[in-house]
C-alpha cells in the first residue's frame, strides 16, 4: 500500500471515530429530552432490536420510541416502558442498536 493509501485511510479512519464519538456523545442528550423524532432521525441507518421485534428505518425507530417510552409531562423521558398500541408492552431495556 502506497504512503497516499494508507493517508486515506487513516483520514477515513478519524473520520468514522468523529461520528461514532458524535452519535454516541448525542443520542443520550436526544432521548431524555424525549426528542425521538431527533433521535430517530440521528439513528436512521440502524436496526434497533427489541425482543422479536425489529424497528430498521427512521420511521419504525420513532414509533418505537413514542410508544415504548414513558414521559413526563414536559416531554422528556422517564424511567420505565409502556404498552404498545397493540398492549403488548415493551420493554426500553431490552433494546440494542446495531449500526
Amino acid at each position: 500500500m502506497r504512503s497516499s493509501d494508507n493517508e486515506l485511510v487513516s483520514m477515513a479512519l478519524l473520520s468514522a471515530e468523529r461520528e461514532i464519538s458524535r452519535l454516541i456523545a448525542t443520542y443520550p442528550h436526544l432521548l431524555d429530552a424525549g426528542k425521538f423524532d431527533e433521535l430517530a432521525k440521528l439513528l436512521q441507518h440502524a436496526t434497533l432490536e427489541v425482543s422479536d421485534a425489529n424497528a430498521g428505518d427512521q420511521a419504525a425507530i420513532e414509533q418505537f420510541l413514542v410508544y415504548s417510552i414513558r414521559r413526563h409531562e414536559n416531554g422528556t423521558r422517564s424511567p420505565g416502558c409502556r404498552a404498545a398500541p397493540d398492549g403488548v408492552p415493551v420493554s426500553g431495556r431490552c433494546a440494542e442498536v446495531h449500526l
